[in-house]
């Protein structure tokens, strides 16, 4: 299974790749082939169905003034990017699905540098409530009366 996902995410980044040109990035051609953009934490994250916050880290060797990191998902529950050094923070949406589901994010520096992280979310799973039943234990002792519309019991 692991090997299918990451078949599935190195044909996703050669797409990705082929789509993400230079203008997308950054508005302009940059040329970052000197550098080097490096990931430094995990290249697949685990969520659980609630979701969460996410940080992506990186390392950027010989960094040009002008090259931005950029970062940018292949589904809508992967939300909210912001950047900072050595640093891309975005939101994993809960999933209310029963299904788990699997995104990526492409972060790319400049035009010459990008790399994929893969974000795999675990499906709902919904609770079940059990209630207790409720049983009234006793015995039966007869009749208080003649006409027989009042009954003793005892409550254990």
């Amino acid at each position: 299974m692991k090997k299918i996902f990451y078949l599935v995410l190195c044909a996703a980044f050669v797409a990705v790749a082929c789509e993400t040109t230079p203008e997308t990035i950054n508005g302009e051609l940059v040329d970052t082939s000197n550098s080097t953009f490096t990931l430094t934490s995990e290249s697949v994250m685990q969520y659980d169905a609630k979701g969460g916050h996410a940080v992506v880290t990186y390392t950027i060797e010989n960094p040009v003034a002008d090259a931005v990191v950029y970062a940018e998902a292949d589904t809508d529950w992967l939300t909210d990017f912001n950047y900072s050094d050595g640093e891309v923070r975005f939101y994993v949406e809960a999933n209310t699905t029963e299904e788990a589901r699997e995104g990526m994010v492409v972060v790319a520096y400049g035009a010459d540098h990008s790399f994929i992280v893969g974000v795999r979310q675990k499906a709902y799973i919904p609770t079940e409530t059990l209630l207790e039943d409720c049983v009234l234990n006793g015995s039966f002792n007869g009749r208080d009366n003649m006409d027989g519309t009042i009954f003793n019991y005892t409550v254990c």
